[in-house]
């Protein structure tokens, strides 16, 4: 689990408890005094990993009220402060920094010790916490997550990288797996003997090996309503964006040609103009909302809903289920809002777009993989198409000759239709949330692989 460390200063004595996971072993030598160094130092007790650097920090509740809250004191002197003795002084909230030769860091809290050795006893052991490995995130930090998981006897470890040797190595031990963009392949949950539940952040789970985790008893999770109204607004954006010519025309005016501007490009009314919308979920039945306040027709192909029924947006707005070919046909604009299987990878690639009206606008915040890109920047060159909206591509980040970076009437941006700060926060808190839901034995609230139950680790 944690490594178990051992802090050897002039100060404390006996051992005292680390809250994060292992031993701090103090040995004691004559007690300090105001200006008096420390000289701290860590080093590992028992542990898979090899100590490259520890740091000790104290809190302003630990020694004097002078005690800056980020200040090491190794090599440090005690602060002086008024009233200062020895034994009064309780070690609440000192902090003890590790950095693993993963390149790591870990800390870990003392929690009501004292270096009195008549107060050893109120040091009391915590069970060890279980670990969590977050493969990867793309928000600025994981204290959302490290709150929810903490809380639940469960201590955060990301990964440094995401090849798949460091994910198998650091998954040996825990007990979830929360994963973001990264692989989780077949060889990262075979080594992950100990794993219960990988929980994904976010909706889409092609890049996690499902019928091994299966196999294996892991419970896979997603949570995918997150991002209704991003993806929808996103979508909506680009959809408006290249029907008005935002782009093209906000790049001639910079350049000097308020006056070239020419007018003899498609640009359709939205009012009364067809939205096709392919994958008619959660996604799609939000988009759909939305649009019909813009007075779209709105149609929709949905390969699980029986083509030919309306199905109800409002009292006055429905969405015609029709077939895949008659939406390409029939519609304006089309949005992309189906997951990436066998059945939809390259499912629109040269002969669906030919089947598009000409001058129509299709936009993808799906999947990479479900348009065939090279088809699509052809289309995009010989006009046939008058724009596209791309939040994903194969591969991704994208290589400098990708055939979509130089085409015509096209915003593409990195996979970034989920994000609001909102929508990132509730992600963060409900991925972490899910995992402990079956880490404590209860079946997750979206479960993607239903054919674990009756075989899981957990016992569910």
């Amino acid at each position: 689990m944690f490594p178990a460390l051992a802090l050897r200063d002039s100060i404390f004595e006996h051992s005292l408890l680390c809250q994060g996971g292992g031993w701090v072993d103090v040995r004691p030598v004559p007690p300090p005094v105001p200006g008096h160094p420390l000289r701290a130092s860590l080093r590992l007790l028992a542990s898979p990993y090899a100590l490259r650097r520890g740091r000790v920090f104290p809190s302003r509740r630990g020694i004097g009220d002078a005690a800056s809250a980020r200040a090491p004191l190794d090599g440090r002197s005690v602060p002086r402060a008024a009233g200062f003795r020895r034994n009064d002084v309780a070690f609440t909230g000192l902090t003890v920094v590790v950095e693993t030769s993963h390149g790591m860091e870990r800390e870990s809290r003392l929690e009501n010790c004292y270096p009195n050795q008549n107060r050893f006893n109120q040091c009391k052991p915590h069970p060890p916490m279980k670990k969590a490995l977050i493969t990867d995130y793309v928000w600025p930090n994981i204290d959302v997550e490290s709150e929810v998981l903490r809380a639940g006897g469960v201590e955060p470890v990301v990964a440094p990288d995401t090849s798949e040797a460091t994910l198998a190595d650091l998954a040996t031990d825990a007990n979830i797996i929360m994963f973001c963009f990264a692989q989780v392949t077949g060889n990262v949950l075979k080594s992950a003997t100990h794993c219960m539940v990988a929980s994904r952040y976010g909706i889409g789970v092609d890049n996690i090996d499902i019928p091994t985790a299966t196999e294996l008893g892991i419970v896979v999770t997603n949570v995918p309503d997150y991002c209704m109204d991003e993806v929808t607004d996103h979508a909506i954006g680009m959809i408006l964006a290249l029907n008005r010519r935002l782009g093209q025309h906000d790049a001639q005016v910079k350049a000097g040609g308020w006056a070239n501007v020419t007018l003899d490009q498609p640009m359709h009314r939205t009012r009364g103009a067809t939205l096709g919308i392919l994958g008619y979920g959660r996604i799609g039945r939000s988009i759909a909302d939305k649009a019909a306040s813009f007075g779209m027709n709105l149609i929709a192909y949905d390969p699980l809903i029986e083509p030919g029924q309306d199905i109800p947006i409002d009292d006055e707005n429905s969405t015609e289920i029709t077939t895949f070919e008659d939406v390409l046909k029939r519609s304006h604009f089309i949005t992309v809002h189906t997951p990436l299987t066998p059945e939809t990878e390259g499912m629109i690639g040269p002969d669906q777009l030919a089947m598009m009206m000409p001058g129509s606008i299709i936009v993808n915040c799906a999947r990479g993989g479900i348009i065939q890109e090279q088809a699509l920047a052809d289309a995009l060159h010989s006009g046939h198409l008058a724009g596209a909206g791309i939040d994903v591509v194969e591969p991704a980040p994208p290589p400098n000759d990708h055939p979509l970076l130089g085409a015509p009437n096209i915003v593409i941006t990195p996979h970034t239709a989920f994000f609001s700060q909102a929508s990132t926060i509730e992600l963060e808190r409900r991925t972490a949330q899910e995992a402990l839901r079956v880490l404590n034995g209860n079946k997750p609230q979206n479960l993607i692989n239903p054919a674990v139950l009756g075989r899981s680790r957990v016992g569910i």
